[in-house]
């Protein structure tokens, strides 16, 4: 039996607003400097897709952002269960009988624009207001 989840890209932008709308109050020092990184990585590497976007490269990026972003400071508490349903659904257990899976949906060349430019803004915090 598998579980199925949101798409990808949807999972990855509900965590991003979130992220996002606290940003001002994620630590300085221990978190903003490293999500900084990660965010401007994977927006580079969405921007490189946006011609022909590989729907397997595509949630692999979305995977590894996930994992390294919940390792962070405050993370965990406000952006936890998307996140964590992204670093999940590519990890397979040995005994499980129940796999959570995402939608089988494609990300589409004008989704993969939206996503990389939602990751590259200068202001996290005002790019979610203006939401």
């Amino acid at each position: 039996m598998s579980l199925k989840l949101d798409p990808y890209d949807v999972l990855l932008e509900r965590a991003m607003l979130a992220l996002y709308l606290q940003w001002p109050y994620l630590p300085r020092r221990a978190t903003l400097p490293t999500l900084e990184t990660l965010r401007k990585s994977l927006a580079a590497e969405l921007a490189g897709m946006t011609d022909s976007p590989d729907q397997e490269r595509f949630q692999t990026a979305a995977h590894d952002f996930a994992g390294a972003a919940l390792a962070l400071p405050g993370v965990r508490a406000i952006a936890g269960v998307d996140l964590g349903k992204l670093a999940a659904s590519a990890e397979t257990r040995p005994g499980l009988r129940t796999a959570l899976t995402s939608s089988n949906a494609s990300v589409t060349s004008e989704r993969v624009r939206e996503l990389a430019a939602m990751l590259d803004t200068p202001d996290p915090a005002a790019y979610a207001i203006g939401r």
